[in-house]
């Protein structure tokens, strides 16, 4: 059959509305609406890339207005915004959102988000690490940033960048949840999300009036910071094919002296019918004492939509969990969480996400009876001074029992780093030798260190950091992000040294803490009480970590839960930042890892106990315990983390990218791992001048 011609008139007529669409929802750079597939004759679908993990940018079937949305004035997915912020409520805030502002009397209460001051760097981009951990689901969180400004009166409250879906269906009965956090940045957030119906009157046609533009509000607050993901859920009201999602950052200026600036987060978002998990440990107890023989314990949770619910761990030193089936690995308070993604059910009906459910139960008697020997202490003559790359450099408070006391040997190893085919030692008498690829100077000891003893060494991938027994830090190789721009007060009175891939961490020898180098993922942004105080430091591929009053304290890159130290963790005498994951050395000889455990580097070995050092590579780790063997699970791709089984008893030890590296007491040396570039050939040690 042949088509039909369509002849001129009508033609013409569809290029004429084609063209006023065009115009009516494009936005030009000072416009102030937005289009979001405002309407469309092909068939709707139900809300896509909830999760933001879809497209380049992960903002697939999302438009972005990287600009200022004046609330009430700025038009969004082709209606009229309304400024729903509750100016009163501020005053009165839910204190979980940050201690509610102070008004000083002097200054007007803010009424609207009119303020005609300067604002800038409006920004909508996908991230992989939030402020406040791991973003909930997938690789993705959407993050909408007001960068800064000032406004012309105090107390102001100004809103933009937005985000708006793209056209959607839903069903009535079904719920949308999702998951935001906010954060200040020069002031607190303001955050506005809400759910808009563009077909409010019913006619099937999207026409931007009032009586076609519907909003029920999600959340419209005001935000210091949230301790964690808030979870926020709406009710789809009716049946429709005109829905789109509206979210909305900002600032408000709660200390009235008119600086801008904050971050939203907007995550998982999620529709269907509602459900719930039943899930509680309360009333469980479990009994461990040596020799039991309990069967596995399977967790009671289920979900009202009858799908598999999800187990996490949030002590994984008491317990873990594979498959809802609980393994008990230590004493203490087991705190897991239940969670349901949702989705189409065997019968292809759609649920939303389930809230997250956290329960706990008590482990008790997991020890053994008999108390085990305690570790050698760093003076011990059991172990030899050193610190590996990545380890712990705490010295552990209690009394050692050694039952080996070799004699130091003055060419044995009692400090070594790994880097990216390269290797840094320090010898017994403070000799420093070196061996592995050299192309950016990192293996070669620069003239001034000829003479120089030296007391512990560090490495990054491709530059290397050594303390002198006089306290000073040194540096040379590559200076690719400033770490070898060594401050001057880390020129004298340095106790001990922490480096990794950028950055480089340094106690004083009063406990202050020095942070230099890279800071892409605020890993020099030390919280307050990591400054002061501190015993033990470690620089992670790009966190830190340390230790003060027997507690860790972590900071930077949590995309793998590196920096989520467990509530439960005490009495820790030295830690070890890896690439995604971090270990944690406790006074009794015990390891608690956290973080990313793909390859293992997390599953530390059963029955491991008596280690005196760590030390975490990429996606491995190794322990060196007190009789002087040495232990590495995780990655092994390159052999990194299959000791050889003829070692003598081991003094030193190093976890890099994918090498390894331990030193004998005998003054012995072996390299496993890669052997590109001679990073597995040892060089002969000479005497110190």
């Amino acid at each position: 059959m042949k088509p039909q011609r369509t002849t001129d008139h009508v033609r013409i007529l569809r290029a004429l509305i084609v063209t006023v669409l065009i115009m009516a929802f494009t936005v030009m750079p000072n416009n102030t609406s937005v289009s979001a597939n405002v309407d469309s004759s092909a068939s709707t679908p139900y809300l896509l890339n909830g999760n933001f993990e879809n497209g380049t940018d992960g903002l697939d079937n999302w438009t972005k207005l990287e600009q200022r949305v004046n609330l009430g004035v700025t038009s969004l997915a082709g209606c009229v915004t309304e400024d729903v912020q509750d100016y009163d409520a501020i005053w009165s805030r839910d204190p979980a959102y940050g201690t509610p502002p102070s008004w000083n009397g002097s200054i007007p209460k803010p009424v609207d988000d009119n303020d005609t001051g300067t604002f800038s760097g409006f920004a909508v981009s996908t991230v992989t690490s939030v402020a406040s951990g791991v973003v909930p689901t997938g690789t993705n969180a959407v993050k909408l940033v007001l960068g800064s400004g000032g406004g012309t009166v105090g107390y102001h409250v100004v809103h933009g960048p937005a985000i708006i879906s793209d056209k959607f269906k839903a069903t009535a009965g079904m719920v949308v949840t999702l998951d935001w956090f906010a954060t200040a940045g020069q002031d607190d957030a303001a955050v506005v999300g809400y759910l808009l119906d563009t077909d409010a009157n019913n006619d099937g046609v999207a026409s931007g009036t009032a009586d076609d533009c519907q909003k029920y509000v999600l959340l419209a607050t005001t935000v210091t910071q949230v301790s964690n993901w808030q979870f926020a859920t709406v009710n789809i009201p009716f049946t429709k094919e005109h829905y789109h999602f509206v979210f909305v950052g900002g600032t408000f200026d709660k200390t009235g002296g008119r600086a801008s600036g904050a971050s939203f987060w907007v995550d998982n978002i999620s529709m269907g019918f509602p459900q719930t998990i039943a899930f509680d440990l309360s009333g469980v107890s479990k009994n461990y004492y040596p020799g039991a023989a309990d069967p596995p314990f399977t967790l009671p949770g289920s979900a009202t939509s009858a799908m598999t619910v999800t187990y996490v761990s949030k002590t994984p030193s008491v317990c873990t969990v594979s498959g809802g089936v609980v393994t008990i690995v230590g004493s203490g308070t087991c705190t897991i969480t239940a969670s349901q993604s949702g989705g189409e059910d065997s019968a292809g009906k759609l649920w939303a996400v389930a809230q997250n459910v956290t329960s706990s139960f008590t482990v008790t008697n997991f020890q053994p009876t008999s108390t085990p020997t305690p570790t050698a202490t760093r003076t011990a003559t059991a172990t030899p001074t050193f610190t590996p790359t990545n380890t712990a450099t705490a010295t552990p408070t209690f009394t050692a029992s050694p039952t080996f006391t070799p004699t130091p040997h003055p060419f044995a190893i009692r400090d070594v780093a790994v880097g990216a085919s390269f290797t840094l030692a320090v010898l017994n008498n403070g000799t420093l030798v070196t061996w592995g690829f050299n192309r950016e100077g990192q293996a070669s000891l620069p003239r001034w260190m000829a003479t120089k003893p030296v007391k512990e060494v560090e490495v990054g991938s491709n530059y290397a950091i050594a303390l002198g027994e006089d306290g000073r830090v040194y540096g040379w190789g590559k200076d690719e992000f400033g770490q070898l721009k060594i401050p001057t007060t880390a020129l004298s009175g340095v106790r001990t040294v922490s480096a990794s891939l950028g950055h480089v961490m340094a106690i004083k020898t009063n406990g202050d803490l020095l942070i230099w180098g890279r800071n892409d993922f605020k890993q020099r942004e030390a919280p307050l009480a990591a400054r002061k105080g501190l015993t033990a430091i470690s620089a992670g591929h790009s966190h830190s970590l340390a230790v003060k009053n027997g507690k860790v304290v972590a900071w930077g890159r949590n995309t793998w839960g590196q920096t989520k130290v467990p509530s439960t963790l005490t009495n820790v005498v030295a830690v070890a930042g890896g690439f995604d994951h971090s270990l944690a050395l406790r006074s009794n000889g015990t390891i608690v890892c956290w973080g990313r455990n793909h390859e293992g580097q997390c599953k530390i070995p059963t029955g491991l106990k008596d280690v005196i050092k760590i030390s975490a590579g990429v996606s491995y780790s190794m322990a060196l315990t007190r009789d002087g063997k040495v232990i590495a699970w995780g990655r092994n791709d390159y052999g990194q983390s299959k000791v050889p089984g003829d070692l003598s008893p081991v003094g030193a030890m190093s976890a890099g990218y994918v090498n390894s590296v331990v030193g004998m007491r005998n003054a012995n040396v072996r390299a496993f791992g890669n052997a590109m570039h001679g990073s597995l050939v040892s060089r002969t040690p000479t005497v110190a001048p």
